[in-house]
């Protein structure tokens, strides 16, 4: 345990120190802990406290979140997926088998299966949005980080196993991901406030998610029937998750409603 007097000096050096990478450097030579460790040690060691690095900018959070990944990868070699990897070996295995649709849904079904619902929320996140993995967005503690990779790359694998099983499945994907664009600007109230009507709204939306006026345009008229319980669902974990509590309600009572029809 370090002494006051120690510790405020080591506060002094830290406070002069501006970029990331130093940083990290000073929790390993001068502190003796690695800060992929941090959160675990500090139950232990609340001297730490001060020296806790907060990302001023979306570089350093990239940084971040690049070093969290780099040494959990040192630590647990080969534990990371990567995509290339697991369509290759899966090639492999589907060369020599001659139901290759039934191997294809073993995979499938072997890869839709979660530990957790944070798990679920962030492939669905993945799949739907077609997002890619964000590391500049916001830190992922170094405990959680690993999950979040693995389950973007299983999101990948299984778009490529969809499109095997069904060549068009791609555009199915894009489609659904449209509706589910158009539908969170309707529960965010951006059409509905405004009142407008489908062609107005569609230029709008359009731009605003980055897809063709036409087919927006067309969407509209098969948005209330797209209400589909797994897009729900996503629109209401999203809404709690960023704290619009108001909007997350009123998405569970459509939820309500969408089982009653069942």
């Amino acid at each position: 345990m370090k002494t006051q007097q120690e510790i405020d000096k080591l506060k002094n050096e830290f406070a002069e120190i501006t970029t990331l990478r130093k940083r990290l450097g000073f929790w390993r030579d001068k502190l003796g802990f690695e800060y992929y460790d941090s959160f675990s040690v500090l139950q232990d060691n609340q001297w730490l406290l001060p020296f806790f690095i907060k990302p001023e900018n979306h570089r350093d959070t990239e940084d971040l979140n690049e070093y969290y990944l780099d040494l959990f990868n040192h630590r647990n070699p080969n534990a990371l997926l990567e995509v290339d990897s697991l369509i290759n070996a899966f090639e492999n295995r589907l060369r020599e088998v001659s139901n290759k649709k039934e191997l294809i849904e073993i995979e499938l079904q072997d890869y839709t299966q979660f530990k957790d619902a944070n798990e679920r929320k962030y492939f669905n996140s993945f799949l739907l949005n077609n997002d890619n993995l964000d590391l500049k967005a916001k830190e992922i503690k170094p405990n959680e980080i690993y999950r979040v990779y693995n389950t973007h790359t299983k999101a990948k694998f299984v778009k490529y196993l969809k499109t095997l099983l069904n060549p068009n499945s791609e555009k199915l994907i894009q489609k659904s991901s449209q509706i589910l664009q158009m539908l969170l600007l309707d529960y965010l109230g951006v059409g509905i406030n405004l009142n407008l009507n489908n062609v107005q709204k569609a230029k709008l939306y359009s731009p605003i998610i980055n897809r063709d006026f036409e087919s927006t345009r067309q969407y509209f008229s098969k948005l209330e029937s797209s209400k589909k319980k797994s897009n729900l669902i996503f629109i209401r974990d999203l809404m709690e998750e960023i704290g619009l509590s108001d909007i997350a309600e009123i998405v569970e009572n459509d939820i309500n409603k969408f089982q009653k029809k069942k």
